[in-house]
């Protein structure tokens, strides 16, 4: 908001012209150009991947189980880290034996008191599954093997030093395009964002696609969500969320047309009986169509 104001006082100086009559006179100031963003949601599931589409990525999208890039997703998929904290993962992060991640270091709450910034980090501790424990293990005793960790300091040991963002997009982009037809929902498109100009003429059109890194959040509040029974608190408690609302927007619904079509068949078809042959009033009956 201060931005904004300290913008208009700019731009209002700028078209400033001072006369020879010792006043002040303002020039014209032009309207601004309005763009207009239009979302069209095509997948009502959101960004989200399923666990079956899961345990794919994992099991045939690598030929190495140590790729940094797996063990990333991998993480995000199963502890709900953001993609930039599974970029900067410590080995300080962790216990002892790589069965705990502590995530108090990750994103806190941000307030401003009486002009002083405050950002409040609050311990959580999320468990990982024994798989992932067991390669992060090999992982890095080969790293250590090869001296890649020696003359560090522990609170430097960086998981993925050489990973960027950049890296895991192109990994999705390259999926993209050599398994488009092997695996049809690494291209399932959720939302299209689509920038017109102030002559309503379209200037960029954006896709977000279904299958995406942060999708793995959304599925560790989901998982939370179920395997707490729909308890809204609990699943905050364990997502790390400060607001209610926040938890909210991350969760999915998993096989959302199995669950579509139980409920057509359990409670729509049986609302009537079937009538074989139609017969409206005013017409005459049809005894037989051959």
């Amino acid at each position: 908001m201060r931005k904004f104001f300290i913008n208009i006082v700019f731009t209002t100086i700028h078209h400033l012209t001072v006369t020879t009559n010792n006043y002040i006179k303002m020039a014209p100031i032009k309207s601004p150009k309005i763009h207009t963003v239009v979302n069209e949601v095509l997948d009502e599931r959101g960004r989200l991947i399923e666990p079956q589409e899961f345990n794919y990525l994992m099991d045939q999208c690598f030929t190495d189980r140590y790729d940094n890039r797996r063990l990333c997703l991998a993480l995000l998929y199963t502890t709900g880290l953001r993609l930039q904290d599974g970029l900067n993962t410590r080995l300080a992060w962790f216990n002892e034996d790589l069965t705990m991640l502590k995530m108090s270091q990750c994103k806190g709450t941000k307030k401003i008191v009486n002009g002083i910034r405050r950002i409040k980090k609050q311990a959580r501790y999320v468990p990982l599954p024994d798989w992932l424990t067991i390669d992060l293990q090999n992982y890095i005793k080969y790293r250590l093997a090869v001296g890649l960790y020696v003359g560090e300091d522990i609170e430097d040991f960086r998981l993925f030093p050489k990973l960027k963002r950049a890296s895991i997009y192109q990994f999705f982009a390259k999926l993209r395009e050599r398994k488009s037809k092997e695996i049809p929902w690494i291209n399932d498109v959720w939302r299209i964002e689509k920038t017109y100009d102030a002559q309503d003429k379209l200037i960029k059109i954006r896709k977000h696609y279904r299958i995406a890194p942060h999708a793995g959040r959304a599925n560790y509040v989901t998982s939370a969500y179920n395997s707490t029974g729909k308890d809204i608190k609990a699943t905050q408690i364990l997502s790390g969320h400060q607001k209610i609302e926040n938890v909210q927007r991350y969760i999915r619904v998993n096989n959302l047309m199995k669950l579509k079509t139980d409920l057509k068949r359990r409670f729509m078809d049986p609302l009537t009986s079937i009538q074989s042959i139609p017969i409206l009033s005013g017409q005459k009956q049809i005894l037989d169509f051959a």
